[in-house]
């Protein structure tokens, strides 16, 4: 019998060692142990970790299957990730659009931070990614609350991470002779960009979850790639509001 994630959000709050089972009659069927359960919520660990990594349960199916041949746990691989990874591909074409529309800022003096992009994508995304693990973590998880409360820690919390890089940033930038226009322009954009990677992490796995589907589906490539064309987009505007272009 396979027990779904319902029944293991309530079943260990009344400490219960086993619950019986029984039809639409009251006639016992049988029992559910505390091992049933602790197997399956191994099971379903390990099925959102799989989710979350942008693959499914079939190919961690295939994976521990000591049976399977490794065409099989090819195929899997490919079967599993294969369709994040077009999703991925596709939204990375929005970014590519965006640099085209930003092509002016090439011919400009501040054309320089351009080389900076990298940097503010990447910093977005691990905030946006750690931010939606944490918050599937605890929607997962029935005995955490997820309220305003969840959303004003993480923002409050990446606000204070973000000044720290943003400080780290400058002083490097100062050491390496930078502009301090350019400077300027590279900090505000670190800190919204970590603003914006805290607040769409949290939100999209409870969105998701309000619409009763299973939060773990958001998965880390995905929120990568569309905090990129968030995240570049709203560099090039910053840029472009400072140099007036």
């Amino acid at each position: 019998m396979r027990i779904g994630k319902k029944l293991l959000r309530w079943y260990p709050k009344y400490n219960l060692v086993a619950i019986p089972v029984v039809d639409e009659e009251g006639v016992l069927k049988g029992i559910i142990t505390v091992d049933d359960i602790l197997d399956v919520m191994e099971e379903e660990a390990s099925e959102d970790m799989y989710k979350f990594a942008g693959s499914s349960e079939h190919e961690r199916d295939v994976a521990e299957n000591e049976n399977s041949t490794l065409f099989e746990q090819v195929i899997s691989c490919v079967r599993g990730r294969l369709g994040w990874l077009v999703v991925t591909l596709l939204l990375s074409f929005v970014t590519a659009y965006i640099f085209m529309k930003f092509q002016g800022l090439m011919s400009t003096k501040m054309y320089e931070l351009i080389f900076f992009v990298p940097m503010i994508l990447t910093i977005g995304g691990n905030v946006a990614t750690q931010s939606s693990a944490v918050t599937v973590i605890n929607l997962i998880d029935n005995d955490k609350k997820v309220d305003f409360q969840t959303i004003a820690k993480e923002l409050v919390s990446a606000t204070i991470n973000g000044l720290v890089l943003v400080a780290i940033a400058s002083i490097v930038l100062l050491l390496l002779g930078g502009v301090k226009m350019s400077i300027l322009i590279i900090a505000v954009s670190i800190l919204i960009n970590v603003l914006l990677g805290a607040a769409f992490g949290t939100l999209m796995p409870i969105v998701i979850n309000k619409l009763e589907a299973d939060p773990s589906v958001v998965t880390s490539p995905v929120i990568t790639v569309i905090m990129d064309v968030i995240g570049v987009l709203v560099y090039f505007l910053i840029i472009s509001a400072f140099i007036g272009l």
